[in-house]
C-alpha cells in the first residue's frame, strides 16, 4: 500500500525565476531500458524568459492575457503546477518500488529430518566400526543366516528367555510402573512373538516359538520376581534428562553399571524415564543391541518406563527383534530419504527376503498406499511388521524370514539363555529334580533342531 504525502495549500510565493522543464523519470522494464540506453532522448536547451513567470488562475489559461505568460510555448497553469509536484513523488515511489522488484528464487523448503524412534542403527554401526569382535560376530551370523536359506521351522517345543526388568526410579510420573504392569508387558510380548489368537499378535505373521519369563531365580541362587527397583534420585543427571543417546543423560554403560544381572543367563531390561531429556516423549523410545554383545557389559535393552506400562505398545516387541538379529525391515534407506538396495535380498537391506525393501514409515499406518521401492506392491505389506517405524496400532507379525534369524540367535550366540544348557534362572531354589527333568526333556530336543 503506497503513501502518498497529504499537500497542502501551497502559499502565494511564487519563484522569481522561472521552472525548468520537467523530466520525470518512469519505471522501464528490461527491454524499454535497452532500448533508451542505445537512443537517449534528446536534451531540451533550456529556455531564459525574459521577465519573472505569473501564473494564470483560470480554468483554461487565456492566451491573449498580457498577464499570463507559459513556461513552454504550451500554456502552463497553477492547476498544471499543483499536478506536477502530486505526480513528482508518485512517480518516484513507483520507480522506487519497481527498482526494488527483483524476482527472487523460492526459498529452499527445509525438510525436517526424521524422528529417530529407535537407537539401534547408530549404535550398532558405531560398534561394526568400532569393536573388532562385535563386527566379526556379526558377519559370522549373517553368512550362517544365509546358508540357512532363510527357512523356518517352528521347534517342537518352545524356547524360553529369562528376563530381568531394572526400574530406574526418579520418584515422578515418569517412572511409574507396577509390577503388574510389568507382567503384563511381558505378556503382551509373549502374545506378538507366539502369535496368539484373539490378542493383537494375531497377524498375518508366524508363530516364532519364543517366549519371555520373568527370573524366578538372581544371580546368588535366591527367590525373586524378576524385577529390581532402583533410587536415582541422587543421580542429578539421570533426573535431569535420563539416558544419552544422542545428546543428553547418562551414558548407557554408566546405566548398566548401576544394576546388571549376569548378561549370559538374563536378558536384562532397564526401564528408564527419558532417553535424550525427551521427557518420555517423542524421540527415541528404546534401543538394543545384536546377539554379537551377548555376554557383554553392554547387552540388553534401554527404554522408556511410560511404553513399557502401555500394554498396547510395541517398542519392547521391536527392541527384542533387534537382540535377536533382525534388522529394521527398512534398513540402508539412507536415513529415510533413499529405496534399501535390496539385490540380492539375502545380502542387502534387513537380509531377509520375505520383506519388502520399502522407505521407513512416518509413524502411521497407511496400509492403503503403494510402494514405490517395490513395483508399486500394497503398503500392507510391511506396515504391518514389528520391525518398521509404522505404529502399535497396526503392527502385528513377524515374517518366516525374521523368525529363522530369531531362532539362529537364540540357538547360537545367545544359547547359554536356554535351561538345556544349564541355565537355572526360571528353576525356583532348591528345585534341583525339577532342573534335571527339564534338561532331560528339553536337551534332546535343542540337539535335533541344532542337527
Amino acid at each position: 500500500r503506497l503513501r502518498l504525502p497529504l499537500l497542502l495549500p501551497l502559499p502565494l510565493l511564487l519563484p522569481s525565476r522561472p521552472l525548468l522543464p520537467l523530466r520525470l523519470p518512469l519505471p522501464l522494464n528490461t527491454e524499454e531500458a535497452s532500448s533508451a540506453a542505445e537512443n537517449p532522448p534528446p536534451t531540451l536547451p533550456l529556455p531564459v524568459p525574459p521577465a519573472p513567470l505569473t501564473f494564470s488562475l483560470d480554468p483554461v489559461p487565456n492566451r491573449g492575457h498580457p498577464r499570463s505568460r507559459s513556461l513552454t510555448s504550451a500554456p502552463y497553469t497553477m492547476r498544471s503546477f499543483l499536478s506536477s509536484l502530486l505526480l513528482v513523488p508518485s512517480l518516484f515511489v513507483v520507480n522506487t518500488l519497481s527498482a526494488q522488484v527483483v524476482l527472487q528464487p523460492p526459498p529452499a523448503v527445509q525438510v525436517p529430518p526424521p524422528v529417530e524412534r529407535c537407537g539401534f542403527d547408530a549404535l550398532h554401526q558405531q560398534l561394526m566400526q568400532s569393536d573388532p569382535a562385535y563386527r566379526d560376530r556379526t558377519l559370522a551370523f549373517d553368512a550362517a543366516a544365509r546358508a540357512q536359506g532363510g527357512s523356518f521351522t517352528r521347534s517342537l517345543s518352545t524356547y524360553k528367555i529369562p528376563v530381568v526388568v531394572h526400574v530406574m526410579e526418579t520418584g515422578t510420573g515418569l517412572t511409574v510402573l507396577t509390577d503388574g504392569q510389568i507382567r503384563n508387558a511381558i505378556k503382551a510380548l509373549n502374545q506378538r512373538f507366539r502369535k496368539v489368537a484373539g490378542t493383537a499378535g494375531f497377524g498375518s505373521g508366524v508363530d516364532v516359538g519364543i517366549e519371555f519369563v520373568l527370573a524366578v531365580r538372581d544371580p546368588n541362587g535366591n527367590c525373586t520376581t524378576g524385577i529390581t527397583r532402583t533410587n536415582m534420585t541422587g543421580n542429578a543427571t539421570y533426573m535431569a534428562s535420563g539416558v544419552f543417546r544422542q545428546s543428553v543423560g547418562i551414558t548407557d554403560a554408566a546405566l548398566k553399571a548401576l544394576d546388571v544381572w549376569d548378561q549370559t543367563r538374563y536378558y536384562n531390561i532397564w526401564a528408564v524415564s527419558e532417553i535424550d531429556g525427551n521427557d518420555g516423549g517423542s524421540g527415541i523410545q528404546g534401543f538394543a543391541y545384536f546377539a554379537s554383545s551377548h555376554g557383554t557389559s553392554l547387552d540388553g535393552c534401554v527404554m522408556l518406563a511410560n511404553q513399557m506400562a502401555d500394554p498396547t505398545s510395541t517398542v519392547l516387541t521391536h527392541e527384542i527383534g533387534h537382540a535377536l538379529d533382525v534388522y529394521h525391515t527398512f534398513e540402508g534407506d539412507v536415513n529415510g530419504t533413499a529405496c534399501p538396495n535390496n539385490s540380492p535380498c539375502g545380502t542387502q537391506g534387513d537380509q531377509v527376503c520375505d520383506t519388502p525393501p520399502h522407505i521407513r514409515s512416518a509413524s502411521d499406518c497407511n496400509t492403503s498406499g503403494t510402494n514405490g521401492c517395490d513395483a508399486n506392491s500394497s503398503n500392507s505389506l510391511f506396515v504391518v511388521n514389528y520391525m518398521d517405524y509404522s505404529s502399535s496400532d497396526c503392527q502385528s507379525m513377524f515374517s518366516s524370514g525374521q523368525a529363522a534369524r530369531m531362532t539362529l540367535a537364540l540357538t547360537t550366540a545367545r544359547a547359554s539363555f536356554l535351561a538345556a544348557n544349564g541355565n537355572t534362572a526360571l528353576v525356583p531354589p532348591g528345585d534341583v529334580d525339577a532342573l534335571a527333568d527339564t534338561v532331560a526333556r528339553i536337551g534332546p530336543l535343542v540337539q535335533e533342531v541344532h542337527a
